[in-house]
Parts: C-alpha cells; structure tokens; sequence
C-alpha cells in the first residue's frame, strides 16, 4: 500500500460526494472515539518507556540551585 501525506487525502476527500464525505467524516470521529489500548494495554506500555537509570552524579534536586536563591 503506497502511504500518502495528510494533504494528499486531504485532497482525495475533497474530490468525494458530499454524502461521501459526510460518511467519511463520520467513519473518522468514530475511529478516533475508540480506545485504541485498555488500562492493562496502557499500564504496560507505560512501563516499557519508562527509563530506570539514575540521574546524573551533578544533578540537583534543590530549587536554589536551579533558579537561584531568591526563588525565582
């Protein structure tokens, strides 16, 4: 299947019926209305991008030392 840019179905859209383009356009709400992942789905894609590593050796969790000591 050759992939098209935005602009091409765009343009391919706008060359359809006005029937057929109020079908498509319902057809793509009700795609967008689905929930793609369930909580488990999300929960474990959630974990796979999570980055267990320690943050750098000269990091600072102090707020003095990121915006200065007047706390601004």
């Amino acid at each position: 299947m050759a992939s098209m840019t935005s602009d091409e179905v765009v343009k391919w859209a706008e060359q359809l019926p006005p029937a057929e383009q109020q079908a498509l356009i319902t057809r793509l709400q009700a795609v967008v209305k689905q929930p793609t992942l369930n909580q488990d789905e999300w929960q474990s894609l959630l974990k796979s991008i999570t980055i267990h590593s320690p943050a750098a050796a000269h990091f600072s969790d102090r707020r003095e030392d990121w915006y200065g000591d007047d706390g601004c």
